[in-house]
Parts: structure tokens; sequence; C-alpha cells
């Protein structure tokens, strides 16, 4: 026989004000001491129990998905989503775990993250992406990792190379270049050639206080001074200053 929606609520109402009406025995704390509590119908209770945990799988199993379709309101869809949960008194780490089972449709996690636009905007990024000159290898090999994969995850690791090696910092590609070493082998290969290159290149020199430079008069630039103090017109033509 099935039974509607509206059968099954009632039931649960039923059920719930019976087990509402369950008596407990009150005893003084001498019972207590020699005698545990009595509770009246221990066996309905039990069938009780096991009828409600039924009816709260059967009512988070009818949830409602969300497919992010135009005419779907996603605060309702939440609301009702949120009310069997609590109903089912989940926690929150298993609401968290049990939440994507009740998207589909375009609203889906796998396809949210390989829609079209995503791809093409790891593309963009991808073709713009230049290693810092501070940034480490790990970083970087990381960072290219995950955008390859969101822009497609069949790429293969030749390709990966590629966007791997465009951006490199320079210091890498001349590093890479005096060992002879060749970029052609396994995407984790090159990672590690990468990172023990990084490791060994020079580093530039940091100023603390970096040296100021003064810009030159304008009106200076019809002489230079040289070396044995005589100075150089445009004309070609040396001259001593005079002393004063």
């Amino acid at each position: 026989m099935v039974q509607t929606r509206a059968q099954q609520q009632a039931i649960f109402t039923e059920e719930t004000q019976r087990l509402g009406d369950i008596q407990i025995e009150q005893t003084n704390n001498n019972q207590a001491q020699n005698a545990s509590l009595i509770s009246y119908r221990p066996s309905q209770f039990i069938m009780a129990n096991k009828i409600v945990q039924t009816l709260l799988a059967k009512k988070l199993e009818e949830a409602p998905k969300f497919e992010g379709k135009s005419d779907e309101n996603v605060l309702k869809w939440l609301k009702n989503i949120g009310n069997a949960f609590k109903l089912a008194k989940l926690d929150d780490s298993t609401n968290l775990a049990l939440i994507a089972n009740y998207l589909g449709g375009e609203a889906e996690i796998a396809k949210t993250y390989s829609s079209p636009a995503a791809q093409q905007l790891a593309a963009q990024q991808l073709q713009n992406r230049k290693q810092g000159l501070q940034e480490s290898v790990m970083h970087y090999y990381n960072d290219i990792h995950e955008l390859c994969e969101a822009m497609d995850n069949q790429m293969t690791d030749q390709s990966k190379l590629i966007y791997l090696s465009q951006g490199l910092k320079l210091s890498l590609h001349k590093e890479v270049a005096q060992k002879e070493e060749r970029l052609d082998q396994s995407y984790t290969h090159a990672m590690q050639l990468l990172e023990s290159s990084d490791n060994n290149a020079p580093r530039a020199p940091t100023f603390i206080n970096p040296p100021q430079y003064q810009q030159q008069d304008p009106l200076d630039r019809n002489y230079y001074t040289m070396t044995n103090q005589q100075q150089y017109r445009p004309s070609g033509s040396y001259y001593r200053p005079q002393q004063q």
C-alpha cells in the first residue's frame, strides 16, 4: 500500500505524541541505589524508535534537490533541506557531508567547476601566469597544476610542462640551460628539477638602504667631466677650466 506524504506526516505526528505520553516511574535516591529505572512498555518504545528512524530516513531520502534552474528558489530550498536535517538531529559535519547529495543538474559540484566559463577563465590565467621573483617553485608548480586541472582534467604531462616552462623566471631558465637538462619528462620530475635549480640559482643582492641617484641637470649635458679634469664640448675642442 502506497502512503501519501500527508499519511506519513500523520503517522509521524501520532508516534511523536505517543512517545511523549510514555511515563517513567519516579524513584528516590534510596530506591535508585537498589534498582534501575523501570519504564512501561519497553518493547513498544523500541518499536516506535525504529519507526521514527525509518520515517526520518525516508524524509531525508525524499528531500528536494537543487538543480540551479531559473525557476528554483535557492533560499526556499535551503530552508527545506535545513528543516529535514534538523528533524534528523544531524551535526554540522554530517550536514556538510550530505549536502552535496542534494545538488543536481547544473548545480552539481563537478559540473560547476568544469563549466565552459571556468575552463575559459583557467585558460586565460594560464596564459598570463608568470613566476614571481621571490615565489617558490613549489607554489608556482602547484598553482600551474591546479589551473591545468581546471582547464582540462585529462591534460597530458607534456601540455602541463609547456604552461609550466613558459612562465618560469629568467634565473631558472639560465640554470636549467647550464645543466643541459630538459623539461621533457614527467610533470613531477620537472618540479623536482626546477626546485633543485632554484636552490642553486644566484640570488639578487638585497640593499638595506638603496643608493640614491641624483638626476642630472639638462644644462650639464653640454659637457662631460674627464678623468684629467679636461672638459669636452660637443664641438670636439678641449679646454681647461680657468682657475678662480
